[in-house]
């Protein structure tokens, strides 16, 4: 079912072990991404090497996750699908094929050689990594050694298996917790100020919770991605995200945060890979920060 514009996908899956589910926006682009990195693997090897994945700075880290299993770089641009597309076209000057573009916080998809998000691209891809076979396996088995997943699952249950098996949870951007109704007056002030609390909050954040031992923060700018804190430039208006690590520098997470450029709200939300309550802890945690900050910057 596409949305009232037409460039997103909306489905529903009919499975007999959990019911009706309706998979949220970064669960359907997941599962797209999957198959088109299983369907490269399997049906063009020769050139898995040049393969690359181009996504917004609001995508749950489960598509590097993803990505890592078939040792696919993923590149990150800020929200919008512009800011993407722009990104991609700079990887494909680099020699790279991005094989999937779009932002996990929708759930549109664009995939090669298509330049736009059309819900048929989410389909097809559904479709391969459901049926299709070739070169000795299926689809659904690659996809399924990422999750330990029974490769022998009927057709009627892959996908639902999947997504059930993805350890991450991530806020909504369609939930009332994604905003805060609030105009930034000085986008530079209220970045500095949130660097501040975090630096000031973040080791006894850490200790309570003991899934974080310590986290990076990155800007984006357009198709730009710009590493530290205050590492930015011009308005300060783009997005910025704070990945955060566990043992053995692994990523677990991270909080984000934008300003719409055509609403008075700050969008934000929360990835974990942990349960639903970590989620809920998280979240809560960055809204403190962001509330803290806007007071002091009033």
């Amino acid at each position: 079912m596409p949305d009232c514009d037409g460039d997103r996908g909306n489905i529903v899956i009919n499975d007999p072990v959990r019911g009706i589910i309706y998979p949220d926006a970064q669960s359907t682009f997941m599962l797209s991404v999957l198959s088109e990195l299983a369907f490269v693997k399997i049906f063009f090897p020769g050139r898995f090497k040049k393969i690359c994945v181009t996504v917004n700075d609001a995508t749950s880290l489960r598509i590097e996750k993803i990505a890592g299993f078939f040792n696919i770089p993923v590149f990150t641009a800020e929200t919008g699908e512009a800011n993407v597309l722009g990104l991609a076209r700079i990887k494909n000057q680099h020699g790279y094929i991005v094989r999937m573009a779009g932002e996990g916080s929708n759930g549109g998809n664009i995939t090669f050689p298509g330049l736009v998000r059309d819900p048929l691209s989410t389909v097809m891809s559904l479709l391969k990594l459901i049926f299709l076979s070739g070169r000795g396996t299926s689809l659904f088995a690659a996809a399924a050694a990422c999750f330990n997943i029974d490769p022998l699952l009927p057709f009627n249950e892959r996908l639902a298996a999947i997504i059930a098996a993805c350890p991450f949870h991530t806020t909504s951007a369609f939930e009332s917790e994604a905003l805060l109704k609030v105009r930034i007056k000085k986008y530079p002030v209220f970045k500095a100020l949130y660097e501040k609390h975090l630096r000031e909050r973040f080791p006894e954040f850490a200790g309570q919770n003991r899934l974080f031992k310590k986290y990076e923060i990155y800007n984006y700018e357009g198709a730009r991605e710009r590493k530290g804190q205050g590492n930015r430039s011009g308005d300060e208006s783009g997005g910025l995200r704070v990945i955060l690590y566990g043992d053995q520098s692994q990523k677990k997470g991270f909080l984000w945060m934008r300003g719409s450029r055509t609403e008075p709200v700050l969008r934000l939300m929360a990835d974990i890979e942990g349960s639903r309550k970590n989620h809920d802890e998280l979240l809560s945690f960055h809204r403190r920060l962001i509330e803290k900050s806007l007071m002091k910057q009033s």
